[in-house]
């Protein structure tokens, strides 16, 4: 009699080939999840964004003003320059609730309060800045008092 360890008789080596059978298509299945799954599951978006334009009330873009986008819960700002376009883009933002403040000299400030960013949300915030309203000028009396501080006693 023959051994099918010995591999000498040929019903024994078809044995041992439908038995690597189920293991190579189990390996086969497991290399094209490894492969093909697993780098989508990477990918999966965890950060939102706010987009936006800043105007005035006729409608020109103000390039140059400064965005300051607050996370409200946890106090860290991000900050960005309106582009020449008139555009502003802040990403990576974890999901929150968010402040959008706008500010440019001899603008007032605009703001948008209770924003919520979601994972992979896009947010868009347009602001129109209004011109700031003419500071009054201090009297004569009050200039000469901040240029005239009293002096030490010696």
């Amino acid at each position: 009699m023959t051994n099918c360890l010995s591999g000498g008789h040929a019903s024994c080596l078809a044995q041992r080939n439908h038995s690597l059978i189920p293991f190579l298509l189990f390996a086969a299945l497991f290399l094209s999840t490894v492969l093909f799954v697993a780098p989508q599951a990477g990918a999966q978006v965890v950060y939102g964004s706010i987009v936006g334009t800043v105007l005035d009330p006729t409608g020109a873009i103000i390039p140059g003003a400064t965005v300051t986008v607050t996370d409200l819960s946890k106090g860290i700002t991000q900050t960005t320059t309106v582009s020449p376009s008139g555009n502003y883009e802040v990403t990576r933002l974890v999901p929150d609730t968010y402040t959008v403040k706008v500010t440019f000299q001899g603008f007032a400030p605009d703001e948008v309060d209770n924003l919520s960013v979601i994972a992979g949300g896009l947010q868009q915030v347009n602001l129109t800045m209004q011109p700031a309203a003419a500071a009054p000028r201090p009297s004569p009396w009050q200039r000469q008092r901040h240029l005239c501080k009293p002096s030490k006693p010696t």
